[in-house]
This record gives structure tokens, sequence and C-alpha cells, in this order.
């Protein structure tokens, strides 16, 4: 029997995944029974959007009332980061199954580590499973096929990866940062701390918020053993936009086939942000006449950053080691949700390319302790050539 999923925050506005998420479920032979939106016209949008799918949920305009009267076996939470709290309790008292999209909780006025942990805690001892999405580490096949390495890769030196966030500011934050420390806790597992975070401004809009940036920090062991990683941020409104990663100085980057949401992955020289960043620097330094305009790190930029990586890396460390991973499933037939109890999941052998993690074929690792994930590589390379289609 198929599981029956509800979809909250249906319609893509401006960053939804909504739309996608639920095309990729109904492809795993998941009944996408409901929708919720805000708004009566809002809801006929997002249900008039799926019917092009083939999809033809029924529409709410609460979670609430959604969860109330349907019998689902869980959400799928794409509404906006604000609400994602209030939806997380009402599926929890629901007792359905979660897959929400990232950042889990974000409130900058509040305690986002405590709610985290909170939430966390009351899944796991409900017996339901909570996962964020997060789709990065499972391009790391793919990365070593195009690069010939071997598979899975040795801890790393250095990590690099550039992204384009659809917000500028302190907003970037929440929406780009979950993706490298997905990549980081794939390649490297727990038990490490941030150290040495620094944040450094290369641009600003005209109301003062950056819109070009770079992030470093290191991501260190007690042994003395230790990760660089550096996050390079340009704002950009419009799709496609520019993402892609490096491992010791080998580079991939993305290609968004728009508005499919299909991947395709090039070997690059280098991160093309590199250079927006640093022309953007110059220009700043050349508009305020001094060298020393350049943006600068400062103290209260740095403790900032420190305290969202170390809460995003606290909350996804334990939703693993609680055992609280999604495990959306279809394979011979079989649709199901199955609880990682232990290390990362592996793939099922289904062969739905699926474009969302969250959505992915998985099925619980039961090796213990293992913490490198075994995804399956959805695309294949060329027989000649540099990129790997999706």
């Amino acid at each position: 029997m198929a599981l029956r999923i509800g979809i909250i925050g249906a319609r893509r506005r401006r960053e939804g995944t909504g739309p996608f998420v639920a095309r990729q479920l109904a492809a795993l032979g998941a009944d996408v029974a409901a929708i919720v939106a805000t708004r009566p016209d809002t809801l006929r949008q997002a249900q008039t959007q799926l019917a092009a799918c083939g999809i033809a949920p029924r529409g709410y305009l609460s979670a609430a009332e959604m969860l109330q009267r349907e019998r689902l076996d869980a959400v799928a939470i794409c509404a906006p980061p604000a609400y994602r709290r209030e939806h997380l309790r009402a599926a929890l008292r629901a007792g359905v199954h979660v897959l929400c999209e990232k950042p889990l909780v974000w409130d900058p006025r509040g305690d986002e580590r405590a709610d985290a942990d909170a939430l966390i805690d009351a899944f796991a001892a409900a017996g339901r499973v909570l996962m964020v999405v997060e789709q990065w580490p499972y391009t790391l096949p793919d990365f070593c096929r195009l690069h010939r390495l071997p598979w899975p890769l040795p801890a790393p030196h250095d990590i690099v990866m550039w992204l384009a966030p659809g917000d500028c500011g302190a907003a970037m934050v929440p929406q780009a940062l979950p993706h490298p420390l997905s990549l980081l806790l794939a390649l490297c597992g727990g038990g490490g701390r941030i150290v040495q975070p620094t944040a450094e401004v290369h641009a600003r809009d005209a109301s003062g918020r950056a819109t070009c940036c770079t992030l470093r920090f290191g991501y260190g062991w007690a042994s003395g053993a230790s990760v660089q990683v550096t996050v390079l941020l340009q704002q950009s409104a419009a799709q496609p936009r520019a993402a892609g990663y490096g491992i010791d100085g080998r580079y991939m980057a993305r290609r968004l086939l728009w508005p499919q949401y299909g991947f395709a992955w090039q070997r690059v020289e280098r991160a093309p942000l590199a250079t927006a960043a640093t022309a953007a620097a110059t220009a700043a330094a050349a508009a305020a006449g001094a060298a020393g305009a350049a943006a600068a790190t400062t103290a209260a930029a740095a403790a900032a950053v420190a305290g969202r990586l170390r809460t995003r890396r606290a909350c996804r460390e334990k939703i693993r080691s609680r055992g609280c991973c999604a495990t959306f499933c279809s394979g011979a037939g079989n649709q199901r949700l199955a609880q990682a109890r232990s290390g990362w999941p592996r793939a099922c052998g289904c062969s739905t390319n699926c474009i969302t993690s969250g959505v992915r074929c998985w099925m619980a690792n039961p090796q213990p302790g293992n913490r490198r994930p075994r995804p399956p590589v959805r695309r294949a390379l060329r027989a000649e050539g540099r990129d790997a289609h999706g």
C-alpha cells in the first residue's frame, strides 16, 4: 500500500520546494493525498501546478485541519522557516513522520538549539522519523566519478562551496550554510568543533546588506586534525543559480536545468564565485578610495557565524545519533518508510532519480558506526567528455 503523504507549503512563490518534493514523492509511488496553502487563491494555484504532473491532492488552508481530517503516514514541511516549528509540533501531535526543509528551526530572537533539541528528542521518543532535507552529500559519488577518484573519499583537508542564495544580508546564512555543513558531516563525521570562524563581506546593496561574502572556519578534533571550510556566497534573485563545491583542489559545478529542476555536473578548474568575490572586493575598495575600505572580518560577525554553525552542526549530529533519519523507499513495487536505527542510511535498489535528497530511496545501513553515506549514483557520465547528466 502506498504511503499517504501531505505537503505543507506546496506552492513555489520564491524559494519553496513544495512542488518538486510532491512530484518526486509521487514518482516514488507515494500518494500525495493533501496539500496546505495559506490562501484560497494560492491553494488553487498549487493544485493546478500539481494537476499538470498528474497529482490531484485535496486542499486545506491549515496544517491542523489537514492532519485532523486526513489519515496520513507522513508530511513534507516545505513552508518558510518561520512556520516550521509550529508545523513540526502539529505533526508530532498527529503521530506522523516528517521530512522537513532546512533549516529545521530558525528564529534569530530565540534559542534555536534548545528548540531543535526538544523537537528531536520528542520525535525520537515517539518513534517517528524526522529528517532534514540535505541533498548535497548524495552527489559525492558523482564527484568521485567525475574526477576518477575512489569512493568513499578519505577525510579531506579542504572543502570549498559556492552558492547563490536568493536572499541577502543575514538571511543568506540559514538559507545557504546547511549545505556545506551537510557535506562536512558526510565527509568527516561528527565529534569535531567549529574553530576560528570569520565572515568577510565583499559587496553590499544600497541598504547596506551583504550581497557577496566569504565565510571561513575550521572543523577540528582533539587529536589536532582539522578541515578548512570556505563558503562563497553571492546573492542571486533569479534562477538558475550558480552552485558547486571543491574538495582538496578538485571542483564540480552544478548546472541547474530549469524549470524542471534537473541537475547536471561539470568539472571546473576553480570556484566560479571566487572570481566574483575578488572583483566585488576590488570594486568596493576602489569606490571607497582606500584599500582599508575593503570588507573586513569583525568579532561580531565571527561570533554570529560561529553560533549559527554550531547550532546547525549540533542539530544534524543529534538527529543522526538519535536515529531519526527519514527513509522514503521505493523498490520492487514496495513503498515504505523505514527508520535508520544507527549510522548512515544506504540506498535501496530503486531506479528513480530523485532530485531532493529527503525523498531519495534509502534503507537503513545495518553497520553501526558507519558514518559515510552509501548513496546511489543516479547520473551516468558521458562515455566521453567531462559532464555527468541527471
